[in-house]
């Protein structure tokens, strides 16, 4: 048996010596391609790994043909032997020479050509023009246009050269026809539509989007339903049923929600259980908010933690968190809660990943991220470079992900960015209570090169003034974290406030820098050549300011950012000063100081914000006295319900504003949603200002009579806040409450 064994092995080892099919390595000296036209041969060979005079084995060449296939360059590949010739035949895929997208209405070129898998001068792969076709079909599906048709034509230019165009059939757009509830006991339909996001359709079905059915329709809803139910004391809630009902007829979804709703819990015991040594029990109590016998609202309890969680951070602990332990008694429906104050696992960042970026250079993003590699991955930091990126005007989306790195501890940040127009040509008229109407041609580029350059001309004309401006802005001078700027102006008109005509050339450069990560600071220097005239029915005051005026001074600005966000800020503060001295050369020489603090206070689960804002200004004369163009003017959009330079010193004789040398408002005001469908992009506000400008440094000429009454002024109003596609818009109807009635100029 053994001696049948070795024979066996004996001939296997033969055949395998003797077979085409070695397993030995085989040197080639030749490796020929055949049936390249576009693609080199030495391509060819360099994306096979095959090349002359080395040794390939089986396994290699079969790699090789692997490669050359999955390069999508190729629709068929074919690897020959012979001796130690190796040929490899290939059959080129067309070429495209243009993308272009048809039949298109609801979404943009731009959005589809984005998310699909080609560009022009790429190879014609089948494979992925079917990819493609699927991405656009998600893109419509997500718009709830379910019966979408998208198929894929080529024009043929020669040469194996094609045009690629995708032609796309919308259909009709589903919507939402009706939204049923079951299970509600404590609270009606109707209270549960206003929590939810979606709507049924109606007949403004064509200008809202929350009647549209789309995959995350239910999810959504769900979502919002089970956070309601968890405010209000409902832990245990569940929506155990959900679905939409597609009818062919219509085109359209009916929904069902089926809610268990449970028991509604209150709040008994709080316990503190800090394992972080710094942090004392009763600094944690101080700070949560929930009391026992309330009812159990998780949102808030999760919004106190995350203040507590921030408080742990700032004594030091970068890992510390803040959370909650829920324990039920059991009898009642009470839970008590015991707050955890302990250090989570430790999670670093790996590597910070960029993409969607196609004109905006990585740099740029990277400058306003908050951390970078190897720093610990904290969730506040990445919120924060959100709010940073989105600041910069340059992106109408970012979103962040992160996925395992190279060991547990480590975290991959994967940042995509949507791009959106930065530069703008502007042939526009618009209107101000400041500066009546004013037509405006402008050139803008925020994002010049896609360095995060601004590049800006103007021209303005109006009733009131002529501007024409120039300014550019590079916001990392010699490569470092600091701005520079230079503005060059020139404007001539008479201010509305009163008939003095200025006309005046300046030139203004200035460095920026941050001093922490929420102060920063600026300093400025601004020369300024300015030629004064007057009519002859002018004040006596504005006839005898000095006409030929040269302005040298030096500013400083500094700004210091608590908000919890710089987009939609809830909770926070905001503080600027201004100051500027003039005198180093020309011939004004004053101070001039202006400072504002604004404070941001969130009511009813944030949906209501209450914001107090304080600012005051004086100015010094070192020498000689000052003119209307240095001095303070209230009224307008500083002190609503007043026209500009309505209120203060006024030259009675006249009729004309003079202006003063300090002033101070006090703005407090409330903004809150109008229950509008979100996407509309519109809340109001209520408003209440207090407000007065005083103080003259002349003597009052003879026969002049001047009225320097220095009591407070104020109003009250409401505003409508409206977020459109060209620019925010706000409306404001103010109604003064104390001023000189004869004397004040009001708006009306």
């Amino acid at each position: 048996m053994k001696k049948i064994v070795n024979l066996f092995w004996l001939v296997g080892f033969f055949f395998i010596v003797n077979s085409g099919f070695s397993i030995a390595a085989t040197k080639f000296e030749e490796v020929i391609v055949k049936g390249d036209s576009r693609i080199s041969a030495e391509t060819i060979r360099s994306i096979s790994g095959l090349f002359e005079g080395q040794e390939h084995s089986a396994a290699k060449i079969n790699q090789g043909l692997k490669n050359l296939m999955n390069s999508g360059l190729f629709s068929g590949v074919e690897i020959k032997k012979n001796a130690n010739k190796l040929t490899i035949v290939v059959v080129e895929n067309p070429q495209i020479n243009v993308i272009a997208v048809e039949g298109n209405k609801v979404v943009a070129d731009s959005e589809i050509l984005s998310v699909i898998g080609l560009k022009d001068r790429d190879a014609l792969d089948e494979n992925k023009v079917k990819f493609s076709i699927m991405k656009i079909k998600e893109i419509y599906k997500k718009r709830a246009f379910l019966d979408a048709r998208i198929s894929a034509k080529k024009i043929n230019r020669g040469e194996n050269i094609f045009d690629l165009v995708f032609e796309v059939v919308e259909g009709d757009q589903s919507e939402i026809e009706s939204i049923t509830f079951y299970g509600n006991v404590n609270y009606t339909d109707r209270e549960l539509m206003r929590v939810i996001p979606s709507r049924q359709k109606g007949i403004f079905s064509g200008i809202f989007m929350t009647d549209d059915y789309g995959d995350q329709v239910i999810t959504r809803d769900r979502d919002a339903l089970v956070n309601f139910y968890k405010s209000e004391g409902f832990k245990d809630v569940s929506v155990s049923f959900s679905k939409g009902l597609y009818s062919l007829v219509s085109n359209d979804f009916s929904v069902s929600y089926s809610i268990t709703e449970g028991q509604r819990y209150t709040v008994g015991d709080i316990s503190i259980d800090s394992r972080i040594n710094n942090i004392k029990p009763e600094e944690i109590l101080s700070r949560f908010k929930i009391k026992t016998g309330d009812f159990l609202d998780e949102v808030s309890i999760a919004n106190n933690l995350k203040i507590i969680t921030n408080f742990v951070k700032s004594k030091g602990s970068v890992f510390g968190e803040a959370s909650a332990v829920y324990r039920k008694r059991e009898s009642g429906a009470v839970i008590d809660l015991g707050i955890r104050i302990s250090e989570k696992e430790k999670k670093f960042v790996e590597r910070i990943e960029i993409n969607g970026n196609l004109v905006t250079t990585d740099r740029v993003l990277r400058r306003e991220f908050t951390f970078s590699e190897l720093d610990p991955l904290v969730p506040d930091e990445i919120f924060k470079t959100r709010e940073n990126l989105l600041s910069l005007g340059f992106f109408s989306s970012v979103d962040f992900s992160s996925r395992k790195g190279s060991d547990l501890s480590k975290e991959v940040i994967v940042v995509e960015v949507e791009e959106k127009p930065t530069g703008s040509l502007v042939f526009g008229l618009g209107y101000s209570t400041d500066d009546d109407v004013v037509a405006q041609i402008s050139l803008n580029e925020r994002n010049f090169l896609g360095k995060g350059q601004r590049i800006q001309f103007a021209i303005k004309n109006g009733s009131v003034q002529e501007e024409y401006s120039f300014g550019f802005t590079e916001p990392e001078f010699l490569g470092r974290d600091l701005s520079a700027a230079i503005d060059v102006n020139y404007n001539k008109g008479t201010p509305k406030q009163n008939s003095s005509v200025t006309e005046s050339k300046s030139f203004a450069p200035s460095l920026g820098f941050n001093l922490t990560e929420s102060s920063r600071m600026r300093l400025d220097y601004s020369f300024a050549d300015t030629t004064a005239s007057t009519a002859s029915s002018s004040s006596q005051f504005l006839k005898n300011e000095p006409s030929k005026r040269t302005t040298s001074l030096i500013g400083v600005n500094f700004v210091l950012d608590g908000r919890d966000s710089i987009i939609k800020p809830k909770k926070g503060y905001i503080f600027n000063i201004n100051s500027s001295f003039a005198g180093l050369g020309g011939n004004r020489e004053y101070t001039r100081t202006m400072a504002k603090g604004r404070f941001y206070y969130p009511l009813f689960f944030n949906s209501v914000v209450l914001s107090s804002e304080i600012e005051a200004g004086f100015l010094s004369m070192n020498s000689g006295t000052s003119t209307s163009s240095e001095r303070f003017f209230l009224g307008g959009r500083k002190l609503r319900g007043f026209q500009y330079g309505g209120v203060g010193p006024r030259d009675t004789t006249v009729d004309e504003s003079l202006g003063g040398m300090k002033f101070s408002v006090s703005r407090t005001e409330i903004s809150f949603p109008l229950g509008l469908p979100k996407e509309l992009n519109i809340y109001g506000g209520i408003f209440g200002e207090l407000g007065k400008v005083w103080g003259m440094d002349a003597a009052v000429p003879s026969g002049t009579t001047v009225n320097l009454d220095d009591s407070v002024r104020s109003s009250l109003g409401f505003s409508l806040y409206w977020s459109t596609p060209i620019g925010p818009l706000q409306f404001n109807w103010a109604y003064p409450q104390d001023y000189i009635s004869g004397v004040d100029k009001l708006e009306r």
